[in-house]
């Protein structure tokens, strides 16, 4: 909860002005009022929440599919070739195809 007022007043403020007016600024130290607390907004950030931990756990298994001996012994030939695209080149093809699926209702 207190992200989002720090993500509005930094938008606000302006990135380019954040260490003007956090740093040795005359206006004083930078207050954030206390957020309210209502069951919906608690419930919205849980499941916030559980949508992370489910992502953080579609990427493990992404990362460990892709460091198994299997994998590897599959790719012998595209190393030696030149032609082997890469842990990193797959995550941007999963990402960039599967993405828009993963993160609905998270926001």
């Amino acid at each position: 909860m207190y992200d989002d007022e720090v993500r509005k007043w930094v938008s606000t403020t302006g990135v380019e002005n954040l260490g003007k007016r956090l740093v040795n600024s005359r206006d004083g130290p930078v207050t954030f009022d206390k957020p309210r607390m209502t069951l919906e907004t608690l419930m919205q950030y849980g499941f916030m929440l559980v949508q992370e931990q489910e992502n953080v756990k579609r990427v493990q298994l992404a990362d460990k599919y892709l460091s198994s001996a299997a994998l590897g012994d599959a790719n012998e030939d595209a190393i030696k070739q030149g032609t082997y695209l890469g842990k990193h080149h797959f995550l941007q093809i999963v990402i960039k195809h599967c993405a828009p699926y993963l993160f609905v209702g998270s926001i």
